[in-house]
């Protein structure tokens, strides 16, 4: 990544992540207009864009004669609606921006909605039939680096690479990106590393604040390594309140926490009353479908993990949603520094 920063991570209004994705659009076409054309190609999956670029034409025939010359440019209009991670699309205001689209005096006319995760088509088919001469396209943050980046030769376009690759960096910094199913937390296990493995609870737990999310799996670190890694089926924040278990589901594909889950995290906070004496506190309790041991993925360095790290599947040559017995022989053998930091 450039030590330049091209964007800007620090705001107080929702509009600067349109306003960089602008700038992003700016600078491609600003650096080659034809590979600002190829992208539009690549977005809309269609050849119509290359006839948009400004044309120069000589000796051009007609009915009436041949003139020396003429320059032609087809004119499009793309309006863009941008949206952050807990933010939702209002159909009414799409709809409004159809409306105006509509009227323009323009032959190509696009409507591009862009949010950090894939949107039901569905939500948006009535518009699109209801505005059949618009072309409307919903895709995601990371979509848009992807078609981006596919436009780039990255022996020759140096600038233009350092740039998107800076722009995904800015994209998940600021949570516009979900590379949840591709991620692996790693988080301390020291005491308690016995306790969240045992078949009876398969449970990690933390104290909330911060994220809970982002993240498909953990890893339990103890003694510089990774022993264990789990794929998270249901995060519950919860708290004891009079001998009471106060909880809230987070995430999960289930739906509803159930006897057994309670069971579980009665336990995890029993344990956390033998050692910390703090389950009044708010807690993450992330239950995994099973923990997998993993042989030697060390660190060699001398310092131990400090609080968490990231790992990703793609690193170990993995697709999202790996199974955790294919991440455990990933990572068997190996050293953290193998991989990308």
């Amino acid at each position: 990544m450039s030590q330049f920063v091209y964007f800007q991570k620090y705001h107080g209004k929702e509009n600067v992540h349109s306003s960089n994705v602008l700038y992003m659009l700016q600078k491609v076409y600003y650096y080659n207009p034809r590979k600002f054309y190829k992208f539009l190609e690549e977005l809309l999956e269609s050849e119509e864009p290359d006839n948009w670029i400004l044309q120069f034409k000589t000796q051009e025939k007609h009915a009436k004669g041949v003139t020396d010359f003429s320059i032609i440019q087809k004119s499009f209009k793309i309006v863009v609606e941008a949206k952050e991670k807990y933010n939702h699309f209002d159909i009414t205001q799409i709809e409004r921006h159809l409306e105006a689209l509509k009227n323009e005096s323009i032959e190509n006319k696009i409507l591009l909605t862009l949010a950090p995760f894939e949107n039901d088509q569905n939500v948006f088919l009535s518009l699109k039939q209801k505005h059949k001469e618009i072309i409307f396209l919903a895709i995601t943050y990371k979509q848009l680096y992807e078609k981006l980046l596919s436009v780039i030769d990255e022996m020759r376009d140096y600038e233009l690479k350092d740039m998107v690759e800076e722009f995904y960096e800015y994209c998940n910094a600021e949570d516009l990106i979900d590379e949840t199913d591709d991620t692996i937390m790693v988080r301390l296990a020291g005491s308690t590393i016995d306790f969240n493995i045992k078949e009876e609870n398969r449970i990690y737990y933390d104290k909330a604040g911060g994220k809970y999310s982002g993240f498909r799996y953990i890893g339990l670190y103890n003694n510089k390594s990774v022993k264990y890694v789990g794929k998270v089926v249901m995060i519950v924040e919860a708290r004891l309140e009079n001998q009471e278990i106060q909880c809230e589901l987070k995430y999960s594909k289930n739906g509803k926490i159930d006897e057994n889950t309670l069971k579980r995290i009665k336990n995890a906070m029993d344990n956390q009353a033998q050692l910390y004496d703090n389950t009044d506190i708010p807690h993450y309790y992330y239950l995994v479908d099973k923990f997998c041991p993993i042989e030697n993925f060390t660190k060699k360095s001398n310092r131990a993990l400090y609080g968490k790290k990231k790992f990703f599947l793609r690193d170990l040559g993995l697709n999202p949603n790996a199974e955790v017995e294919e991440i455990a022989e990933k990572m068997k053998n190996r050293f953290w520094e193998d991989l990308p930091f």
